[in-house]
């Protein structure tokens, strides 16, 4: 059964943050230094392991870790299909483990891998003859290594999304902008595909403000913000950048489709009718619009489309430019 690719991007990040935060936890539980510097490697396999669709290196690594840390001449990773069949997912790196035949009847050593009654998976060991039997401490190391890991992703998750995350809109803040563009630029560029940005802005916001008051301007924000996840892809990412001024990266977006994208999001925004406390707001929106270019930075692509933004302020507002040079 065919699994869903989860970017190697994520993989790593939550890889490399898992290790990085948890092995401190591991350190004080697990007291051979061996067996701590092993369980690296397995906090390696833990994290990828925990994602919603691990890759096969994921359950090799993890099953390696297993290996290193118990001394075991081998050991699968394995998920059970049903009663009589198991579905091997990764094997040890040891030449025994790829040379040795494995069928359901073989004599083998299971530790089940759960936290809070949640099976993640099942190791299996071979040899499971005499003094092989014997668990090693793997049941217990594991136990705590993924009660770990899930703590530590939680979370990692909580705090990243308060800390890259505008809390009057619940887009993505600024923040987030700047930790992700210069990663999407690069994309871009190892692939030779387009990006694009659109610059936007609401129209005469301080006087929403002015007449209606901060509660009816954030409304307004609150408003637009839906509207704009509305208008884009899951693969774009759209920004509050600061104030009623807002930035969507268009991955896989040329400037002609961009001018498109923007036009889309200035109809809908202009439909809106946002009913506050003293009346009701009809928002327009500029935006600006300009594509990637091969020596462009991060700070350049913006600054583009600050350029773009202000021609269509200065054209009369509730309109779309493109910046290209």
């Amino acid at each position: 059964m065919a699994a869903m690719t989860t970017p190697s991007h994520v993989r790593q990040l939550h890889a490399a943050s898992a290790q990085t935060l948890a092995v401190h936890e591991l350190a004080v539980l697990l007291a051979d230094h061996a067996t701590e510097q092993a369980s690296y490697g397995a906090f390696e396999g833990l994290a990828a392991l925990l994602l919603p669709n691990p890759e096969p290196d994921a359950y090799d690594a993890l099953a390696d870790a297993a290996r290193r840390m118990t001394g075991a001449e081998a050991a699968w990773l394995l998920v059970p299909e049903d009663e009589h069949e198991w579905l091997v997912l990764g094997r040890s790196m040891s030449a025994v483990a790829f040379a040795e035949a494995f069928t359901p009847e073989s004599r083998l050593r299971i530790v089940h891998l759960s936290s809070e009654d949640e099976i993640y998976g099942t190791l299996a060991f071979w040899p499971a003859d005499g003094e092989d039997d014997a668990a090693h401490g793997l049941e217990e190391a594991f136990e705590h290594a993924l009660a770990a890991a899930l703590r530590t992703r939680k979370a990692l998750d909580e705090s990243r999304h308060l800390s890259t995350t505008d809390p009057l809109t619940d887009l993505p803040n600024r923040r987030a902008f700047d930790t992700s563009i210069s990663r999407m630029m690069a994309l871009a560029r190892r692939n030779q595909r387009p990006l694009s940005v659109l610059m936007l802005d609401l129209d005469h916001f301080k006087h929403v403000n002015d007449a209606y008051g901060h509660d009816a301007g954030d409304e307004v924000l609150k408003a637009f913000a839906t509207t704009l996840l509305g208008c884009v892809r899951a693969s774009d990412l759209p920004v509050r950048y600061g104030g009623e001024e807002f930035l969507v990266v268009l991955p896989e977006t040329r400037e002609s489709e961009a001018l498109e994208v923007a036009e889309k999001i200035r109809l809908a925004t202009q439909r809106l009718a946002i009913p506050v406390a003293c009346g009701v707001v009809h928002p327009t929106v500029s935006i600006g619009v300009t594509g990637m270019q091969p020596h462009d930075t991060p700070e350049s692509l913006v600054s583009r489309a600050d350029k773009a933004l202000y021609r269509a302020k200065a054209s009369g507002r509730n309109c779309c430019r493109i910046e290209s040079t």
